[in-house]
């Protein structure tokens, strides 16, 4: 396994936080389908690994998000809640700019107990792969959630239309809530988030714009040891 950053950027053009991807590749070196190989097949244990594996990595290079004030956030899955121990814990409470991201199609799976036990955290919570066309009416289940992620597919699919995309933007942020855009990945795609002044915008597209921030991030995450490489 090996880790991976993908870049999420403020409309004011700074690296405002980067998400921490596990990559898994076979052993000929090729890429496996991490789709399903982590949110289809893995049980609750096998997640509950990964995400330990993420935490360790983050937490050995905590200095350099808390000196850079760059988020860092995670996919939590509703199946690894029941496998995190206390010290999984102790890193969810020390790890200051740690934001935790569950996918919204999970809320129909947590448990009352999983609920209990998001908002026990100081955590930010971010709400992952929201269709632009949906409402999500238990939202209000989670106190701590600070920011929404629209689904790349959704939102660039129906991006035509643009008081879709205005309206969305005015209803989560009237609610205090960050709106962050998937699926940057094309420079007009970029342009259009600048033209309409969206806030945050994430993908690869920004890698480029961020290099040297993210080289700084490579080159760290390569002088420190961890397993899975």
């Amino acid at each position: 396994m090996k880790i991976a950053f993908e870049p999420i950027l403020s409309s004011d053009g700074k690296l405002y936080a980067v998400e921490c991807l596990t990559r898994a590749y076979g052993k000929k070196g090729e890429k496996l389908n991490n789709t399903e190989l982590f949110f289809k097949t893995a049980n609750g244990e096998t997640l509950n690994e990964i995400l330990n594996y993420q935490l360790n990595v983050i937490e050995k290079n905590h200095h350099f998000f808390l000196n850079k004030k760059i988020r860092v956030s995670i996919n939590l899955n509703y199946k690894s809640i029941g496998f995190i121990d206390p010290e999984t814990l102790r890193k969810f409470n020390e790890l200051e700019m740690l934001c935790l991201e569950i996918d919204v199609h999970d809320m129909l799976f947590l448990s009352d107990n999983g609920i209990e036990f998001l908002n026990s955290l100081n955590n930010e919570i971010w709400l992952d792969d929201l269709d632009a066309n949906e409402e999500y009416p238990h939202l209000n289940l989670i106190k701590n959630i600070k920011s929404i992620k629209i689904d790349k597919y959704s939102f660039w699919r129906d991006f035509s239309n643009k008081n879709s995309v205005y309206e969305l933007t005015k209803k989560y942020t009237s609610k205090d809530l960050n709106v962050i855009f998937e699926g940057v990945e094309k420079n007009e795609q970029f342009h259009t988030l600048e033209k309409k002044r969206l806030l945050f915008g994430q993908g690869y597209l920004f890698k480029e714009i961020c290099e040297d921030t993210l080289k700084d991030l490579t080159v760290l995450l390569s002088t420190t040891p961890h397993h899975g490489g």
